[in-house]
């Protein structure tokens, strides 16, 4: 064993180890100047060394220019570039991602922004970097100052459902639907059933048919909800008549049940067949 080259080897390793280190928290010349020691000293590392020089030069650029932008630009244009680099599978590179994404969720918090655009939100960063409770914290936060927010609600029953809480993931699914059926993204929907109602049914309606079907709980639709499309006032109509059915036949209103019935019958017949059976089924009334 030639421990002279073990030697080499652990001190070549500690200096790349100390030149990532340096580039993930932004500090460029240092990181440059202890690459390009490697270099001098040790010629044996040069094609770990120039990754890391490449690399260095890169993101010195791309903090000159970031430096240089107003506040407004600043996010888009470094979630640009994150996006845009490749990240190799390996330590010092994946450190120096974290770095940056931490970063870029300190302009956001700063600036007070949710979303980096349509497809992303703060919380999808957190998760990023294996920061899954601050990824719910701030979900939770910004459904309680904005429950109209389908997108966040659908992250959150996402995360929700994959900690095991499927009721609390259900009803998160349910009110996003109930909410703002069109901007409900269902690559955050984890219950293969509900998305076979989305694609048979639509968005609009799967409320509904979730329940019936014993997919998903029956829910209040909150007073304050404003109809984003006549598709999706016509489905709030039906969802609230076939819950007030349903309250008629917890109190054995019988005259309610009936006229209830007989208004969900007239305007949505297909929903109406399954409820009938739902209904016709029953040993027990409804605890809903």
């Amino acid at each position: 064993m030639d421990f002279g080259q073990l030697q080499l080897f652990s001190q070549t390793t500690d200096m790349l180890a100390e030149g990532y280190e340096k580039l993930s928290v932004f500090d460029f010349e240092m990181a440059e100047n202890v690459f390009r020691q490697i270099n001098k000293s040790f010629t044996d590392r040069e094609a770990d060394t120039e990754a890391g020089l490449l690399c260095t030069g890169h993101w010195k650029k791309v903090f000159e220019k970031l430096e240089k932008k107003v506040a407004t630009e600043k996010i888009s244009y470094l979630f640009n570039q994150i996006e845009r680099f490749e990240f190799y599978n390996q330590w010092g590179f994946q450190k120096l991602r974290a770095s940056l994404i931490t970063h870029l969720i300190g302009l956001m918090q700063h600036q007070d922004l949710f979303y980096v655009n349509e497809e992303t939100a703060i919380s999808d960063l957190f998760l990023q970097i294996g920061k899954h409770q601050m990824a719910e914290r701030t979900l939770t936060g910004r459904i309680n100052a904005i429950p109209a927010d389908t997108p966040a609600r659908f992250r959150l029953a996402h995360l929700q459902w994959n900690q095991k809480l499927k009721g609390s993931a259900l009803r998160n699914y349910t009110l996003g639907l109930l909410i703002d059926p069109e901007s409900a993204p269902v690559r955050y929907l984890e219950c293969e059933q509900t998305a076979a109602l989305i694609q048979t049914h639509g968005p609009d309606m799967t409320p509904a048919y979730g329940w019936i079907t014993g997919i998903l709980p029956i829910m209040q639709v909150p007073e304050a909800i404003i109809p984003v499309s006549e598709k999706h006032r016509n489905a709030l109509a039906c969802y609230r008549l076939m819950r007030e059915a349903e309250k008629a036949t917890k109190k054995q209103d019988l005259d309610a049940c009936v006229e209830l019935r007989k208004e969900l019958k007239s305007g949505w017949p297909e929903l109406y067949q399954q409820y009938y059976k739902l209904i016709s089924n029953r040993t027990q009334p409804s605890l809903y």
